[in-house]
């Protein structure tokens, strides 16, 4: 049933501040620019991402999501 909301795609080049599923479970924002062979389902990504990699440092980070009421 959740088939149609994913829409992964091969992905060859990843950039700092995009933000994708990864398989169905997994969701990630990348804070590096790196070629890849895995495929991913792009959600959307970060504008002005030029510190995102001195805000969120090394290793494993928790990012909160909320939406307005």
């Amino acid at each position: 049933p959740y088939t149609t909301l994913f829409r992964s795609e091969d992905i060859d080049y990843i950039h700092t501040g995009e933000l994708m599923l990864f398989e169905t479970n997994c969701l990630v924002l990348f804070y590096d620019d790196f070629s890849t062979n895995y495929a991913y389902t792009r959600i959307g990504y970060i504008e002005n991402n030029d510190e995102i990699k001195n805000i969120l440092g090394e290793g494993q980070v928790e990012v909160e999501f909320l939406l307005d009421d």
